[in-house]
This record gives structure tokens, C-alpha cells and sequence, in this order.
């Protein structure tokens, strides 16, 4: 009823409807701090579903405002204007592979005031073979240590969607679960779609 939703409001209970919601509401907050605002930047290394994600985070409640002309001009000093974006969501194109381009952007946008949350959306069973930082493995390794770097130097939440894009391959369900596995590892919570992060 509305009274018993308005009491559990006001004792700072967080109300959810399955197990499965239990499990994501507990997730957060065992990592998160409280955001100051539902203000959330939502970064995407290409891919072109950042539409679908602002989606996502408005159907919870939260809002994708424009970032800072100052974040958006240290963006683009490395990526291009063509088939990227950098009001937010961000969208990198084919650039957010490249990790000295990924680690700059995410930086600039964690220091953001427009913005009290970050989402960043990665899809670790898509990732290049090879890359200038090695294989696949050694490549995962190097953006972990973006996103160890990130959380030692970002106040805000951060949390990653990790969706699943590939089905029946057992070797790469098992990367994804290590990554899932060294962002818990930093206090990154990780989520396998949009919706789950943004209702968490």
C-alpha cells in the first residue's frame, strides 16, 4: 500500500519485488556509497547502444545529463568528432578499445560535477585478441588496472554492466565471471544489463 511504501521510504528501506532484486539491492549497497543525486554518466566503448541504455537508466528514475563543456572538450582530445559522442551518454566508437583513450575518458568524466554516478559499459567476451598491450589476457589485465585506478581516485559510485555476448561458449562465460570477479575485487559492482544496474 502507499502508507507502507511511505514508512519504508522514510526509514531508508530499499523496497524490491523478487530474490532477484534482493540480490542486486544488496550487491550495491555492499559496494556503493550513497550518490548524491540520480545524476548518472554512462560511458560505452563503442557498440552504438548507448540509446538504449539512457532507456534503461530513465525507465528507474535516473537522469543522463549533458556533461561539462570543459569534460567534453578533454574527451575529445582523444577521439575524433565523427561517429563518437561526448555529452553523455559518452560513446567512443571503435576508439573506447584503445586503453590509454578509455582510461583518459573515464578520468575526465569521474571529475564531472554534472554527474554523481558513473556506468560504464563493457563487453569483456568482445574484446580484440590481440591488442599493442598483448593477448586477450593481458589485455583484460591492463583494464582492470584502469579501473583499480579510477576507484582509488573517484569518490562517486561507479558500476559496470557486464552483458553477456556470447551464449554456449564455456571459455568465454569464464572470462566475463574473472572480470565479474576482480571488479568486486575493487568495489565495482557489475550487472548484466542496464536495467538491473540502474533499478539496483
Amino acid at each position: 500500500s502507499s502508507i507502507w511504501d511511505a514508512a519504508m521510504r522514510q526509514m531508508g528501506v530499499i523496497s524490491v519485488d523478487s530474490m532477484d532484486e534482493m540480490a542486486d539491492a544488496a550487491l550495491a549497497a555492499l559496494y556503493l556509497p550513497i550518490p548524491r543525486s540520480n545524476k548518472v554518466a554512462i560511458v560505452v566503448p563503442g557498440g552504438g547502444n548507448s540509446v538504449e541504455l539512457t532507456d534503461g537508466c530513465a525507465r528507474e528514475g535516473l537522469t543522463v545529463p549533458s556533461l561539462h563543456k570543459r569534460t567534453q572538450d578533454k574527451i575529445f582530445e582523444v577521439i575524433p568528432f565523427r561517429n563518437t559522442s561526448a555529452v553523455n551518454p559518452v560513446d567512443l566508437g571503435a576508439f573506447g578499445r584503445m586503453l590509454d583513450v578509455y582510461g583518459h575518458v573515464v578520468k575526465a568524466v569521474a571529475q564531472d560535477p554534472s554527474v554523481d554516478t558513473l556506468l560504464l559499459h563493457l563487453m569483456v567476451n568482445n574484446l580484440p585478441r590481440r591488442s599493442p598491450v598483448g593477448d586477450r589476457e593481458a589485455y583484460v589485465k591492463a583494464l582492470i588496472e584502469i579501473l583499480a585506478d579510477l576507484r582509488r581516485g573517484c569518490d562517486k559510485p561507479i558500476i559496470c554492466v557486464l552483458p553477456r555476448v556470447v551464449e554456449n561458449r564455456a571459455e568465454l562465460e569464464g572470462e566475463r565471471i574473472e572480470f565479474f570477479k576482480r571488479c568486486h575485487e575493487l568495489s565495482i559492482p557489475t550487472y548484466p544489463t542496464v536495467e538491473k544496474a540502474a533499478r539496483a
